[in-house]
């Protein structure tokens, strides 16, 4: 008897360790078990879309604080992922905002055969998913998303991917005319929904000896406080943290023996276009002149930087992206201030000194240092713009309006019929000619500014710049910038195909400078 009353308590004792392993916290080591395509092939093979998509799955399996989602769909119908890591499992939104921590926002690989900071994404993953972990300790700071692969159709086009889409389209130069559908999904369901406070935008480029090349919004429409932090704390802190593992880092672009240059400052390209939406965006460049090991962990020791950056400094970017948020919906309801239509960039009074590479000398390069160089990164306006109220269109202009609906922007429509007071551009000098896909993209040469009484029927579109994309509408409606709606062919047929001397045409674009009662739509 007793010995059978033994055998079922040993009975029940192996039923509750077996239960209790069953249960049991995932190990580090099991996350860690979890491998790439590129480091189970030593770095030699790129992970593919579907093994990418097997990873972060099996990634979700072993923790509750990571959620995989889709935010649409491919031209060629490749699922386009977004990875929520927090400490609550969040799934939406709404909860990440709820939670008052700033949403960092890390993605690649827009141009498809630009890899290498995918790769840096995925191990990066692995790593913030072990719990107990330093790194997985930022997520009581932050809320981190990542869309590691946002051309998916560039990638898998050939074994050594193609920049473009399928439809051959460079979709880094269409944040501003919105017109591939990848990048409406982007743009509608991660920035204009999940709002992130900051965003990394992964590229492969740069310049040896350098193993990662950074850049902020380098647009002087961007907030100047935005600029400020990301040029003068964030950049700095990646800078000294890669130092001490031992990497190389400086501005993209190049140099040579006198000066350094950056990358450019039109509004279509992503980083500039964030900068407009009050993200603070950052460029991350990997250099190709690296193998394929150590760029990806170049890479994500740059992104584990800006993760711990952003948990040291989460209260400064939750506060200085809101006032900026605030600071344009303010200066657009009073009318305050000017637009900058054109800019340049000119050398900052401060010399530097940076790497730039010399002759081979059998199997290595030699590294060059310049000191007390110029570098060519000062944002200078060339042409401002007098803030309207609001900008007017009339009903014709569909195909305007939908441009600027694909961005989100608020547009309301006039209830009756008005006559109003308006400021209207003269046109002096029209030309046409092939800009990416557009075979006769609108540049514009403006005359006087005259201010007149405008007949304005029933439905006739007003677009408050006093909004919290009124940068963005900004630069969409004066038609002087890099990227407007003349510019990408949305008005054409209200254009006249040349100007001559004794011609008198207005750009039907009309700018309100006090506020109307209107119906909205």
């Amino acid at each position: 008897m007793y010995i059978k009353k033994s055998k079922i308590a040993l009975g029940f004792i192996l039923i509750y360790f077996l239960m209790m392993g069953l249960s049991r916290p995932v190990h580090s080591g099991e996350i860690s078990d979890i491998k790439t395509q590129h480091e189970v092939s030593n770095f030699i093979n790129y992970t593919s879309h579907k093994q990418l998509e097997k990873f972060i799955n099996k990634l979700q399996k072993k923790s509750d604080q990571i959620k995989v989602l889709s935010y649409g769909k491919s031209l060629q119908g490749r699922n386009l992922p977004i990875v929520i890591f927090s400490k609550e499992g969040i799934k939406t939104p709404h909860e990440a905002h709820l939670t008052k921590r700033p949403i960092i926002l890390l993605g690649a690989n827009i141009h498809g055969d630009e890899r290498t900071l995918r790769e840096s994404s995925l191990l990066l993953m692995r790593e913030l998913a072990i719990k107990g972990s330093k790194l997985n300790s930022f997520l009581n700071e932050i809320i981190v998303i990542f869309t590691p692969t946002l051309n998916p159709d560039g990638f898998e086009a050939s074994k050594k991917g193609t920049r473009r889409n399928s439809l051959g389209i460079d979709m880094n130069r269409d944040y501003m005319k919105l017109e591939q559908m990848s990048l409406i999904h982007f743009v509608q369901k991660v920035l204009q929904k999940w709002k992130p406070h900051l965003w990394v935008d992964g590229h492969n480029g740069g310049r040896f000896p350098y193993h990662i090349s950074y850049l902020c919004s380098s647009n002087a429409a961007v907030n100047k406080e935005i600029l400020g932090f990301c040029d003068n704390k964030l950049l700095p802190f990646i800078n000294k943290d890669l130092k001490r593992k031992k990497y190389r880092s400086f501005y993209y672009k190049k140099g040579n023996k006198t000066e350094w240059t950056i990358g450019g400052h039109k509004t279509r390209i992503g980083r500039n276009y964030g900068g407009l939406l009050n993200i603070i965006s950052v460029l991350f460049e990997s250099p190709n002149w690296q193998s394929h090991e150590i760029g990806a962990k170049s890479g994500l020791a740059a992104l584990k930087s800006v993760i711990r950056f952003s948990s040291f400094h989460k209260d400064e970017i939750l506060n200085i992206t809101k006032r900026a948020k605030r600071e344009t919906i303010d200066e657009g309801l009073k009318a305050r201030g000017n637009i900058v239509v054109k800019m340049k960039y000119e050398a900052m009074e401060k010399p530097v000194s940076y790497l730039i590479g010399g002759k081979k000398v059998g199997s290595k390069r030699k590294i060059i240092k310049i000191k007390n160089a110029k570098i060519i990164r000062k944002i200078v306006p060339v042409k401002l713009r007098p803030r309207p109220y609001a900008y007017l269109l009339k009903p014709q202009f569909n195909q305007s309006i939908d441009l600027i609906r694909r961005h989100n922007i608020k547009v309301n429509q006039l209830s009756k019929d008005q006559v109003l007071n308006v400021d209207v551009y003269k046109l002096d000098k029209i030309t046409y000619k092939p800009l990416y896909d557009h075979k006769k993209a609108v540049t514009v040469t403006l005359g006087e500014t005259l201010t007149k009484d405008v007949f304005f029927p029933k439905g006739s579109y007003y677009l408050k710049t006093g909004q919290e994309l009124g940068k963005l509408l900004e630069q969409l409606m004066e038609p002087e910038t890099s990227d407007n709606i003349i510019k990408w062919n949305t008005m054409d047929f209200a254009l006249p195909k040349k100007v001559g001397t004794s011609d008198h045409f207005e750009i039907p674009i009309y700018k309100l400078q006090k506020q109307l009662k209107v119906g909205r739509d």
